[in-house]
C-alpha cells in the first residue's frame, strides 16, 4: 500500500487578517509544535514553519515549489464580530482554489 508522508506543516500570518503579528506568529509555533509531537509518535517525519506574507502569495509559493502533490489549507474560524476579516478571507481563498485547481483543497472545521 501507499503510505502518507508529511513533509512540511507551514502556518501562514497574513499581517492584513491579524491584529498583532507576534502574537499570531507564537500561538501557530505552538500549535504547530503540538502538531509534529503528535504526527512523529506515529511515524511521521515532519518539519514545521511559519511564514509572514500575504496569504495568496504564501500559498502560490508553496505550489510552485512542486516537491508535493498538493496543498491544504485548513482555515482557522474568526471571532463573532470579525465578518469583514473572514470576508476578506474566504475572498483571497476562492482566489487561490480558482488560480490552483486540484493543487489545493480547503479543509475546514465544522465546529
Amino acid at each position: 500500500g501507499s503510505e502518507m508522508c508529511i513533509r512540511d506543516r507551514l502556518s501562514i500570518i497574513d499581517p492584513e487578517m491579524e491584529e498583532s503579528v507576534e502574537e499570531a506568529r507564537l500561538e501557530a509555533e505552538r500549535n504547530l509544535g503540538k502538531a509534529r509531537k503528535i504526527l512523529s509518535s506515529k511515524g511521521f517525519e515532519v518539519s514545521c514553519e511559519v511564514k509572514v506574507g500575504r496569504y495568496e502569495e504564501v500559498v502560490d509559493q508553496e505550489v510552485e515549489r512542486g516537491d508535493s502533490d498538493f496543498v491544504a489549507l485548513l482555515v482557522r474560524r474568526f471571532e463573532k464580530g470579525e465578518l469583514e476579516k473572514e470576508s476578506a478571507l474566504e475572498a483571497r481563498i476562492r482566489s487561490v482554489l480558482i488560480k490552483h485547481p486540484a493543487r489545493v483543497i480547503l479543509l475546514r472545521k465544522l465546529t
